[in-house]
């Protein structure tokens, strides 16, 4: 029998086959990696300073749960990694993480984080970590789709990820996002001011990529403007907090230059104000969108 089968934590990771199979995810790479799976209580589990409440080793295959205070149900989180996890002789894919073991070299860590959160939130409604990674990779699925991501996530195809982004924007600039995406996500955990101006990058490049594919889209142009408004406004504005409630004014918009390009080839009606930003004239979003960054 598995370890994890015979573990203080067995209660969940039996819960998670239950409701997983349930819903017909796919349990290909869980069930390989629970072969081996090592899941380890520690008091406090401590990641480059911060405290986190699991974490899994993908070279080892061992999770690693801090017990003071935590709720077993984080163990859900995890238990997605070893859902995705996929080894070959040069890298170990995990959902949407690669990471090059010759050079200890790791791409897509925030796409990953957000997404593996959003599973957790989907189908044990625990979702309180990553806000932010949620909130971007929320947008992320809008573009490529929900069901397509979750299918690529499961079989640990970062490779494919890549192909569907691209779709839409250059490879090139799929790469940056990704790479910008981590750097963000690393500086917001230390609260370092620069994650602003990588997230800023990554904004310009989820709208690009959304207009983009709006362009492709057999709907009208009415429809167009007004899903496009829609998109931009839950990055601007939204984001979920881990109580469920919406959080205004959080998130960069787009920069004014490049949001005015789009607004002119989608025909939405705007006006210029003296300090740099644009207000919407369509009464469903009467609010300044975005400042020019400086």
């Amino acid at each position: 029998m598995a370890q994890a089968l015979n573990s203080d934590f067995a209660t969940e990771v039996n819960n998670f086959i239950t409701i997983c199979e349930k819903n017909s995810v796919d349990l290909t790479l869980f069930y390989k990696n629970l072969k081996t799976l090592d899941i380890k209580s520690v008091k406090t589990k401590m990641v480059t300073s911060t405290p986190f409440a699991g974490v899994y080793d993908t070279n080892q295959n061992t999770i690693e749960i801090a017990l003071d205070g935590i709720d077993h149900e984080c163990i859900y989180h995890e238990l997605f990694h070893i859902a995705s996890r996929r080894k070959t002789d040069t890298h170990i894919y995990t959902g949407f993480s690669r990471n090059n073991t010759e050079y200890s070299v790791v791409s897509g860590t925030a796409i990953n984080e957000g997404f593996t959160e959003l599973l957790a939130g989907k189908y044990f409604n625990k979702n309180e970590g990553y806000q932010k990674e949620q909130c971007y990779v929320s947008m992320l699925s809008e573009i490529i789709g929900f069901e397509i991501m979750e299918r690529l996530y499961l079989k640990g195809d970062f490779d494919g990820l890549i192909d569907e982004f691209s779709k839409y924007v250059s490879e090139e600039e799929v790469y940056l996002f990704i790479d910008f995406f981590d750097k963000y996500s690393y500086y917001e955990m230390q609260k370092d001011e620069n994650s602003k101006a990588y997230i800023q990058i990554c904004v310009n490049i989820l709208t690009k990529a959304y207009k983009n594919k709006l362009a492709t889209q057999n709907i009208s142009a009415e429809e167009k403007r007004n899903n496009f408004l829609y998109f931009i406004t839950d990055i601007s504005n939204v984001c979920f907090t881990n109580k469920n409630t919406m959080q205004k004014n959080i998130m960069p918009a787009p920069k004014r230059t490049f949001v005015q390009e789009a607004f002119d080839e989608l025909q939405i009606d705007y006006v210029e104000n003296e300090d740099g930003t644009i207000s919407l004239k369509n009464p469903l979003q009467q609010k300044v969108l975005t400042k020019e960054n400086k």
